[in-house]
């Protein structure tokens, strides 16, 4: 029932995929399972297309750590995580990244979260100026409505490490940069 459609939607590997990811629910759950399966064509096609454009941070986590460790001249564990931050001992990274069209993009922009996580750390957003200074989220918090005081200060700090990654990493500055024009 769902065939010509199928066809229509996908080419014939994609609709392959798509008949044998059914005839596994079938398999492993059973008849009506498996006809919801063959209903949910579009869901199928948008997952299959995003797939087949995501990078992930397995099989881009070693070439990252590579990258990470000639930028900071250290080692940096990195980890998958829901967002994007570091503790300056540990870079978070997304488990996945599929925002581009393409497979290159979508890992110039791991390279490009990883070099600004490594700003952070190599250009002091986390450094305190004196012994007795406040953390920097203890400053924040100060502030009346704090939420948009951290979004304000993140909106700030992603520009003065934009300029920090220009002037030490020109090349990398064109590629992110190429990224949003």
């Amino acid at each position: 029932r769902h065939a010509p459609q199928a066809f229509a939607q996908m080419d014939q590997p994609t609709a392959k995929q798509w008949i044998l990811h059914a005839m596994d629910v079938y398999d492993r759950l059973g008849l009506y399972p498996a006809s919801e399966a063959f209903s949910e064509l579009e869901s199928f096609a948008q997952v299959t297309a995003r797939e087949a454009v995501s990078v992930t941070l397995d099989e881009t986590a070693r070439i990252l750590d590579h990258y990470v460790r000639g930028l900071s001249g250290r080692s940096l564990r990195i980890e998958a995580g829901n967002d994007s931050f570091t503790d300056t001992e540990t870079v978070w990274l997304p488990s996945q990244i599929h925002r581009y069209t393409n497979k290159q993009n979508n890992f110039t922009l791991y390279k490009a979260i990883a070099a600004h996580l490594w700003a952070q750390i190599h250009h002091g957003t986390f450094r305190r100026s004196s012994p007795d200074a406040k953390w920097l989220s203890e400053h924040l918090n100060n502030y009346p409505d704090p939420d948009r005081a951290r979004q304000l200060f993140y909106s700030l700090e992603t520009h003065r490490l934009d300029a920090c990654v220009a002037r030490e990493l020109p090349g990398l500055a064109r590629e992110m940069q190429a990224l949003v024009s």
